[in-house]
């Protein structure tokens, strides 16, 4: 549809539904250089970091809006921040005022992932909670146990937490525990063992057990389970469909 060239190295890109994109750079004379393009390829702004890196971006689902996921790390102590901007004042070259909200995190806590929901909240990951801002306001909706060991918040509507307990002095079990960030419930999909990792998107979680990759929904109830007498690397997930990565080759599944 289009291609352009950037200065530096490409850290990390995002688009969103519309065909907006921002693409984090890294490697110039600036910590980090966030771009934005529209649909067709046009440049629309930069915006230049120069005392902190940015670990992610994410663009709004009505196209108004980009947050951008900072972090410092020149000091004594670590700090995270998260600016917002107006993507049609920054077009316009209004720097000041497009800025319309930035929130400083406490020391030491490190912000890892952003996501904007359908109706224009923002998930905010930390190292050891989930935030979301919504109209301007920061609440705290999950903190992290001891037994958490990964999370997402690339569901829709949803975050996910998947909780390792010991069963015995060599086994253990698994909870994947979704949560909606607008009601709080909770579902919980429970696994017999351990898991490598989990890869979400829209109303999907895939959680690779190595040769066993579970497809759940949002409301924890499975999809498909795929079984392999391979490794699986990695997993790649859209509508309907998963692409099951190997060392040497992908396999497309549909559920």
């Amino acid at each position: 549809m289009w291609q352009n060239k950037v200065e530096g190295n490409i850290k990390k890109i995002n688009v969103n539904k519309n065909g907006i994109v921002s693409i984090i750079t890294e490697g110039t004379s600036y910590k980090s250089v966030i771009i934005t393009f529209d649909k067709n390829g046009k440049e629309l702004f930069k915006t230049y970091l120069a005392s902190t890196i940015a670990v992610a971006s994410d663009i709004s689902v009505d196209g108004k809006y980009l947050a951008i996921a900072e972090v410092s790390i020149g000091g004594a102590v670590v700090e995270s921040s998260i600016k917002v901007i107006e993507i049609e004042k920054a077009t316009q070259g209004d720097t000041t005022n497009s800025v319309i909200y930035k929130y400083n995190a406490d020391s030491n806590k490190i912000i890892t992932d952003i996501k904007y929901q359908e109706k224009g909240q923002l998930v905010c990951m930390y190292d050891n909670e989930i935030h979301i801002v919504d109209q301007g306001t920061d609440n705290k909706v999950l903190e992290f146990d001891q037994n958490t060991q990964i999370a997402d918040i690339n569901l829709k509507s949803y975050t996910l937490r998947a909780e390792e307990i010991s069963t015995g002095l060599f086994s253990a079990k698994t909870d994947i525990i979704l949560t909606n960030i607008l009601t709080n419930a909770e579902t919980t999909y429970t696994i017999e063992s351990a898991i490598r990792n989990v890869v979400c998107y829209e109303e999907v979680a895939a959680i690779n057990l190595g040769t066993e990759v579970h497809l759940i929904n949002l409301n924890g109830w499975l999809e498909k389970k795929y079984t392999s007498t391979q490794e699986t690397k990695d997993i790649v997930l859209g509508n309907s469909v998963a692409g099951i990565v190997y060392r040497d080759r992908i396999k497309i599944i549909t559920f």
